[in-house]
């Protein structure tokens, strides 16, 4: 190939490689026009979902504010026996504004169980507080739980936000206490503003509901279902004193909720938790020896003098002062402080046999979804003597929670149930780690002071079962472990 040759392939290649370099202008021209519509439609976007963001966490704490108020407020109203609007609390600090207070569970002229509804201001927002008291009337409420976090300045007698009907019902609640029983209905109507403060509607709901009293006489019928709370006990008396909520029974012992909740029956409860949680079941008691529905009452701890749970038999309060106020004394003298709610459930006749059930549970977190990571935990709130026992059932395993990691031997439950050589005889704790557990003594000794109870837990169940065979009496209780 000659010099020509060689020059002509040289042009060649260079002018195929150059064709395939840089952009042209038109390309150029074309995507500088249609990046900027891209760019801009994914930022919009971007800013539309950022926007959301505020309005929908408000939302769902808005959602779980109704859930959790509806499951207090229209059981506490269906229960009421006496009804008031007036603004001083009869449950709960004078300094508080009282929206709404009921009152039932007469026992000789008092009534037992008082619920006020109360605003109290939080910043710039105003939360909607349940006040609970146990023993009548008190400005010290037994619990205390928000059930809503956002409300509007209360304006008292605002028709738009409490309806009492008929109207003269009205009247007399704003004059002071009036009986339930002319009273066709209770609708609270409920606007969360914070839900609108960007751009969205306000959340609004409406509570509706009738005092069982106000159905014509004869047909009342009993109650079915209840509401109630739980209690923590007192700050250092127990490896879990701030996360294991005792359920409180108290409204057990209103006589409708006791036949309702004896076989064949059952009745639902409405547990509201603090923080915002929710657990439901229903319960049932079965008396297999014994008649009458006052066979088991709910009590406090301790349940009597050489008890160990709730007492301080052995120098140290053992979950003492439950649904107590922050701050009060752990003892009473030499003994553990009395709970301030009623979280035993104890034979009230000796030599019963009674099976308690509750069933069908569920817990919510407070955005409304199921909640995972709790235990229910039950046990012994008595002492168990010979010829007694104890059997929990679930269809979950039961295991021994720390309770006294000091006692003889080294166990939990210490000589509850005789294990080892902790006491004079007797058959250990036996069917732990399955779902049954029995706890058997064949020894008492009232000069001698347990040093322990059986306390198991059992992950996420959805029934748990309490058997009790008593000698002189017996008795358990129920709580909810909440994730720490």
């Amino acid at each position: 190939m000659g010099t020509r040759g060689l020059l002509k392939r040289f042009r060649r290649s260079r002018c195929g490689s150059d064709s395939d370099k840089g952009f042209t202008l038109i390309e150029l021209l074309i995507v500088t026009t249609i990046m900027p519509l891209i760019v801009g439609a994914l930022s919009a976007g971007l800013l539309a979902v950022f926007s959301l963001q505020s309005s929908v966490s408000s939302r769902l704490s808005d959602s779980s504010d109704s859930q959790v108020v509806a499951a207090n407020y229209v059981q506490d109203v269906q229960a009421a026996q006496q009804i008031t609007t007036q603004a001083t609390p009869s449950c709960g600090p004078a300094s508080q504004t009282q929206l709404l207070g009921l009152e039932w569970d007469d026992v000789s002229g008092t009534y037992q169980t008082v619920v006020s509804y109360v605003e109290v201001a939080a910043g710039t927002k105003y939360n909607l507080i349940r006040e609970y008291c146990s023993a009548g009337a008190s400005t010290t409420a037994s619990l205390a739980s928000i059930v809503v976090y956002d409300m509007p300045k209360w304006v008292s007698g605002n028709p738009s936000l409490l309806t009492i009907l008929p109207a003269a019902s009205a009247t007399a609640a704003a004059a002071g206490w009036t009986s339930a029983q002319p009273v066709t209905g209770v609708t609270f109507s409920i606007t969360e503003p914070g839900s609108g403060t960007t751009g969205g509607a306000p959340y609004a709901y409406t509570l509706v509901a009738v005092p069982a009293a106000g159905a014509p006489l004869g047909q009342q019928g009993t109650p079915t279902q209840t509401t109630t709370g739980c209690g923590f006990a007192l700050a250092g008396t127990g490896t879990y004193a701030s996360t294991l909520c005792f359920v409180d029974f108290t409204p057990l012992n209103i006589a409708a909720n006791q036949i309702s909740a004896t076989a064949p029956g059952a009745m639902q409860m409405t547990v509201a938790i603090p923080g915002g949680y929710v657990m439901s079941f229903s319960i049932s008691i079965t008396n297999e020896t014994g008649t009458g529905a006052e066979l088991v009452d709910a009590y406090q701890f301790p349940t009597y003098d050489d008890a160990f749970m709730g007492n301080a038999n052995n120098g140290t309060p053992f979950y003492s002062g439950v649904g107590c106020a922050a701050g009060t004394n752990p003892l009473t003298g030499s003994n553990g402080t009395p709970s301030c709610i009623l979280p035993a459930l104890y034979q009230q006749s000796n030599a019963a046999t009674n099976t308690i059930t509750i069933g069908n549970i569920e817990v919510t977190d407070p955005e409304g979804n199921n909640a995972t990571g709790w235990q229910i935990v039950t046990g012994d709130a008595e002492t168990t003597d010979p010829n007694e026992y104890l059997t929990w059932t679930s269809n979950q395993d039961l295991n021994l929670i720390p309770n006294n990691q000091n006692a003889p031997g080294g166990n939990n439950e210490g000589n509850a149930c005789n294990e080892g050589n902790d006491g004079p005889g007797g058959t250990d704790l036996t069917g732990l780690g399955t779902t049954s557990v029995t706890c058997r003594s064949t020894w008492q000794d009232s000069g001698t002071p347990r040093t322990g109870a059986v306390m198991l837990e059992t992950a996420q169940p959805t029934t748990v079962t309490a058997s009790m065979q008593g000698a002189g009496l017996e008795g358990v209780f129920f709580g909810i472990l909440l994730p720490s």
